[in-house]
């Protein structure tokens, strides 16, 4: 996840460069759809990994109220991965699309 609201001018050559490899991503799996990839070449450059087996890693997500989702119904939500957050200006980009981020849940906000 990218914290622009740290600063643009940290933050920049970060989101270019996650653009750029989301691009390339993009770019391959139009290809594969279409029955064009890997070719050959591809798979003579690409590295190999021997004694594989299946991982997860988690990325950060956003979990609340959801309200006003084109597809969605309101109500409780947990977003697609946050790929790039402003917590001053109160938003965040998931792989899916721009939320704005309403109040956030605290601990204390319940009554004693």
């Amino acid at each position: 996840m990218i914290l622009v609201h740290l600063g643009l001018d940290r933050a920049h050559p970060i989101l270019l460069a996650e653009a750029d490899r989301l691009e390339h991503l993009a770019r391959d799996l139009r290809a594969i759809a279409g029955g064009i990839g890997p070719t050959p070449e591809d798979l003579d450059v690409a590295p190999v990994v021997d004694y594989w087996q299946w991982s997860a890693r988690s990325m950060k997500t956003v979990i609340g109220i959801l309200q006003g989702h084109p597809r969605l119904a309101d109500g409780p939500v947990h977003t697609t991965e946050v790929w790039a957050v402003d917590l001053e200006r109160r938003w965040a980009r998931t792989l899916s699309r721009f939320y704005v981020l309403g109040d956030q849940h605290r601990e204390d906000n319940h009554a004693d």
